[in-house]
């Protein structure tokens, strides 16, 4: 017809027939002295008095179906269909990286994702965690605790489960969170010679001997001076080759965060208004708070980046730290850090539980002790 009707079929089931002729049963009955509509959709008239048979059942025990069936529904929707619904669009309104938090729910969780949310335990949890303790770091382990406890929260918020599963599992208490660890004098000059042993094992052979006749200049040899000065102008060969060098000495002195390192273009390295000094701006991307930050660039870090940009095999990209197979920002560098750190140890044993957040607390703590103000040390 030209709209909408509705065909009493009796015993408070209807049916309802669209312009298009398409059909919906629901069933229309009163509990506690109140009105309710249980649908069932376009399913076919036997299919539709079986259900209302069963709805009625649960009337006649004094069950609401409307409030059985949306338990049961709960109890069914699967950890994998609440991720692919509403969580994902949740996290794609409200976090800056989404994607990193659905990478690391598919691989730290991947065996609960056919399970319903509501058949998750907190023994599960435990399980989980005191498995993972055996091969990464309690900070690693509580971070993708507060990835599971979020989901489950909010599956609550959203009605997904009728109770929060993992209400009672927390994070495990880490030591590394109140004792702050910083490397002092010996242990920073060893890190950085290990970092740039390694990068001489990088570069060509040209760009070896280069560096070595700088080096000699620098130390007085005049010899090397005559050398270095028959090489034309603007064909010196890089000094570094290795990125991880830049990325240690820029995070000892400005006390970046592994991801603000990572996430570094050219255009963040600014003159500092009308002087000769220069500025590094953090944006609020890249920020952990999502605020940003500015901080001042000191002449051996800027010089530092003057000629990483001058030795990178990307120098056309935006990006500081440019993976020259991808085109993109390096994502980590685990094994190069972890290579770094070998040589480092052999230097100074005492670097042996460095970790690299450590360097961060090592500009923070030089700070202090040439007696920069909290609130000023808080801000950079």
């Amino acid at each position: 017809k030209a709209k909408p009707y509705r065909v009493g079929l009796g015993n408070g089931l209807t049916l309802r027939v669209s312009t298009r002729g398409e059909k919906a049963f629901s069933l229309q009955y009163n509990f506690q002295g109140r009105k309710h509509t249980r649908s069932y959709g376009a399913v076919g008239l036997a299919k539709a008095k079986q259900l209302m048979a069963e709805d009625k059942a649960q009337l006649a025990r004094g069950v609401n179906p409307q409030t059985a069936a949306a338990e049961s529904k709960q109890r069914q929707m699967t950890l994998k269909e609440f991720i692919e619904g509403d969580y994902k669009a949740h996290l794609e309104a409200n976090q800056r990286r989404p994607s990193d938090t659905l990478a690391v729910l598919a691989a730290e969780f991947k065996s609960w994702m056919k399970k319903p949310i509501a058949n998750i335990t907190l023994n599960m949890a435990l399980d989980w965690r005191n498995r993972r303790l055996k091969d990464i770091s309690v900070a690693s382990v509580n971070k993708y605790t507060n990835h599971i406890k979020a989901l489950t929260a909010y599956a609550k918020t959203r009605g997904a489960v009728k109770a929060d599963p993992l209400a009672d599992f927390h994070r495990k208490k880490d030591s590394r969170e109140t004792e702050i660890r910083w490397l002092n004098h010996n242990e920073r000059k060893a890190l950085i010679h290990a970092a740039e042993e390694r990068d001489r094992e990088l570069l060509t052979p040209a760009a070896l001997e280069f560096l070595e006749l700088t080096e000699a200049v620098e130390d007085g040899y005049g010899h090397a001076r005559h050398l270095l000065n028959q090489i034309p102008e603007g064909k010196e060969p890089p000094r570094l080759a290795d990125y991880l060098l830049p990325i240690i000495l820029l995070t000892l002195g400005c006390g970046l965060r592994r991801q603000e390192a990572l996430q570094l273009r050219w255009a963040d390295i600014q003159r500092d208004g009308d002087s000769e000094k220069y500025k590094l701006v953090i944006r609020p991307a890249s920020d952990k708070t999502g605020k940003g930050r500015v901080v001042p660039l000191n002449h051996f870090e800027f010089m530092t980046l003057v000629e990483w940009r001058r030795s990178t095999p990307t120098p056309e990209s935006e990006w500081v730290f440019c993976n020259p197979a991808t085109s993109k920002p390096y994502k980590e560098f685990k094994r190069s850090w972890g290579s770094v750190m070998k040589r480092a140890v052999k230097l100074e044993p005492s670097l042996h539980d460095v970790t690299f957040r450590d360097l961060r607390s090592t500009f923070g703590s030089q700070l202090v002790q040439n007696n920069v103000h909290m609130l000023e040390v808080s801000r950079l």
